[in-house]
């Protein structure tokens, strides 16, 4: 019997808990909320929202203009504002962004180059199917569709013939470098260049070698060129090569001269056919020539300048490049030799037939007559260590027989004072 009074007794508490006005309230205020959010669910206006400044996506793979290899030229991206309409808890849901719109332009018209009023379309991925696009503004955008070509045209120089030259200089040549552009762009444009002109402006009268910047200009059939551009584009520039009329002492240059005698104490040389000046015209880019009073006309071998003290040789004549049309090949020097500083010695010079095989040829032993200059403050000249060494090629080339071929006088190293004269040859049989 107690325990039934107390299993009544928790039924009374329980009822009285859930008849308590507390209680009431709560449930009372869940049921609202629970209702009010299925009504805000399906019952709601719906509302449109504005994305701007969407971007366009103008990827070309797998469209028609993409097969056929064309390429979008100019700008190649484009933004619009996009509105999209649903329930309003749907449109303003703080997920629900613009990485969510996709643009994409309709170019199955887009068949052939040119500039195209093309469509645009926008669609909603990863959203809710109760969301749809109402409109993309602008709808339409221009594009300028085409394909990339490449092709080399030739420069026509323009407004060289306009300078002026300073004084006593003269312009050599002119070089457009490089002579030639390649151009890339689209087809229709390229198509429509008739000629590139290299335009120059030379102001300043030129008076030295200088490379003077130039502009390209477009000659076309009427037709704008705006994305056409030099293909691995080089520096351009107008190469003036410039000379400068400047009068130098000429001079010689002595080959074999020995280190122990001063030539300019020496020798004194006039040339027979010029007053021992030169006047040129001399390229400005040339420090040598340009820092100089003197040039260097012709050489000579010292073993051509005999002991005695007058003498007139005709001396190979130096630096073709630069003496062309004004040099003879060969210049006639008068030579005044000072035979006071010099001694005349006349030797017998064995020959030194190292290396050859004898077996096959025979030498003479020696060449006589050899004459060797040497300083006259040289009293203790010997012939020792100086030996004559035969030609080896001319050796070679013997036919059977007997011949000579001519030898090198070979003086001892530390002999700087002292020079051959003359050209000596020595015997040889073939066996």
């Amino acid at each position: 019997m107690a325990e039934y009074e107390l299993i009544t007794e928790k039924k009374k508490q329980k009822k009285d808990i859930i008849n308590s006005k507390p209680a009431i309230f709560l449930m009372s205020l869940f049921f609202s909320l629970s209702i009010w959010c299925v009504v805000s669910m399906y019952e709601t206006p719906e509302t449109d929202r504005v994305f701007q400044d969407v971007k366009v996506q103008m990827a070309l793979t797998d469209t028609v203009p993409g097969l056929l290899n064309m390429s979008v030229f100019g700008s190649n991206e484009f933004y619009c504002d996009v509105t999209v309409n649903g329930k309003s808890y749907l449109v303003n849901d703080t997920t629900f962004t613009s990485d969510k719109i996709i643009i994409k332009p309709k170019l199955e018209e887009v068949r052939n180059p040119g500039v195209y009023e093309v469509e645009l379309v926008a669609s909603l991925v990863n959203a809710s199917s109760e969301l749809s696009v109402v409109s993309v503004e602008p709808q339409f955008i221009t594009v300028y569709f085409d394909t990339l070509t490449e092709k080399s045209y030739p420069l026509t120089l323009v407004g060289a013939d306009d300078y002026d030259v300073a004084d006593n200089c003269m312009v050599e040549s002119m070089t457009l470098r490089p002579s030639s552009v390649t151009l890339s762009g689209p087809s229709l444009e390229m198509n429509s260049i008739k000629e590139i002109k290299a335009n120059v402006s030379i102001t300043e009268p030129v008076s030295v070698t200088t490379q003077f910047p130039v502009e390209i200009e477009f000659v076309t059939d009427g037709k704008t060129v705006n994305y056409c551009q030099i293909a691995e584009r080089e520096e351009l520039y107008l190469d003036v090569q410039v000379s400068v009329q400047k009068t130098y002492k000429m001079e010689i240059d002595f080959v074999n001269a020995p280190e122990g005698i001063d030539i300019n104490a020496l020798i004194d040389y006039d040339f027979v056919d010029y007053d021992n000046e030169l006047t040129l015209y001399v390229p400005t880019e040339s420090e040598a020539l340009m820092t100089s009073d003197t040039i260097t006309v012709g050489r000579i071998n010292m073993s051509e300048i005999a002991f005695k003290q007058y003498q007139t040789l005709s001396v190979e004549r130096y630096n073709r490049n630069i003496f062309y049309d004004i040099l003879p090949g060969m210049l006639d020097v008068y030579f005044t030799v000072n035979t006071d500083l010099l001694t005349e010695n006349t030797v017998v010079v064995p020959v030194n037939t190292d290396g050859f095989d004898m077996t096959s040829y025979s030498f003479s032993d020696s060449i006589e007559n050899v004459v060797i200059i040497t300083d006259a403050e040289t009293s203790d000249f010997s012939v020792d260590g100086i030996y004559a060494v035969p030609d080896e090629q001319a050796v070679k080339r013997l036919s059977d027989g007997e011949g000579t071929v001519p030898v090198q006088i070979m003086l001892p190293t530390d002999c700087n004072n002292a020079w051959v004269y003359g050209h000596y040859s020595v015997a040889v049989t073939k066996h």
